[in-house]
């Protein structure tokens, strides 16, 4: 017989793959005209669709809130929902996923500095630690002093690190509302009303690159075939969006969050391999190396988080 947290632990995991193998499809859809604006608004689609009508039918009466409440989820939507994914797709065009994934792992450790310096909250000698560790293993994954940070792209090395920066934002004022409101509350009516604004500013729907719906996309890499356009528009909302969202959250109820959070790293590994299968990218051994030291820290952080706390 299974045991009771068994089922949690494979919806965390598969969310984890299901967000790793949606990376290779927004390359796909940014090489072959929809600019990442026009990915991201599919994306948030996606997510906003599934957690609002998860929330409606599940969390009604949770779902009244005050003109401040109402523009605090607006604001984490655009800021946190939106804007992480946007700088996402943009650096993942133009770097391996991997080594994205990389540097936008290091913000728990951005998060500890950051409350260290802003509000002073003393951490563990096991944190800096950590971050140290980290650091050495992201030198590794950029290949310092190697010759390989010299051959990356510095737009997509500035669009990682905003990526890693809005992650830890999001991280940040999402542990805030969900203190007061339920994920799928939060991710709903937040995403929402990223849909409503980005489809106004980022990515006006008038301007949407209608015809890549049509047409026949190549899959690239070493996917030889072509699909139509709009399946791979909408795999990039559900299957890769709204679902692992969904498999995620009803995971964590079941494991906690910080037992949640260390299945997750599955993800990097997973992206690792799909965007090796798919597109053929690959890191070098140092890389790789750089990069198990990375996930390696990031266990070390869980690891005090779960001794200190309840999971």
């Amino acid at each position: 017989m299974a045991r009771p947290g068994a089922s949690g632990y494979v919806m965390v995991a598969l969310s984890a793959v299901l967000f790793a193998a949606n990376g290779p499809v927004s390359v796909v859809l940014t090489n072959s005209g929809v600019d990442a604006p026009f990915v991201v608004l599919g994306r948030l689609s996606g997510i906003a669709a599934v957690m609002l009508v998860w929330a409606l039918v599940s969390f009604r009466d949770r779902m009244r809130l005050t003109l401040r409440e109402a523009a605090e989820l607006l604001a984490f939507g655009v800021l946190g929902l939106g804007a992480m994914q946007w700088v996402f797709v943009e650096a993942i065009h133009r770097l391996p996923l991997g080594l994205v994934l990389m540097i936008e792992y290091m913000a728990p450790f951005l998060i500890a500095t950051w409350s260290w310096l802003l509000w002073r909250h003393r951490q563990p000698r096991i944190v800096w630690i950590a971050i140290a560790i980290a650091i050495c293993g992201l030198a590794f994954v950029l290949g310092v002093g190697g010759g390989t940070a010299d051959r990356l792209s510095a737009v997509g090395l500035a669009f990682s690190a905003a990526s890693c920066i809005a992650f830890s934002y999001y991280a940040t004022h999402a542990s805030s509302l969900l203190a007061r409101r339920p994920p799928q509350v939060v991710l709903g009516v937040g995403g929402m009303g990223a849909v409503v604004v980005w489809g106004l500013t980022m990515a006006p729907v008038w301007h949407y690159p209608v015809g890549v719906l049509s047409a026949s996309v190549p899959l690239e890499g070493n996917l030889h075939g072509a699909v139509a356009g709009w399946i791979l528009v909408l795999v990039n909302a559900t299957v890769g969006s709204a679902l692992p969202f969904a498999l995620f959250l009803t995971g964590v109820a079941r494991i906690g969050p910080t037992r949640g959070a260390v299945v997750l790293m599955l993800e990097s590994v997973a992206a690792i391999v799909v965007s090796w299968a798919w597109l053929g990218q690959q890191l070098r051994p140092g890389q790789v190396l750089g990069a198990a030291i990375v996930v390696g820290a990031i266990l070390l952080l869980q690891a005090r988080s779960t001794a200190a706390a309840p999971a």
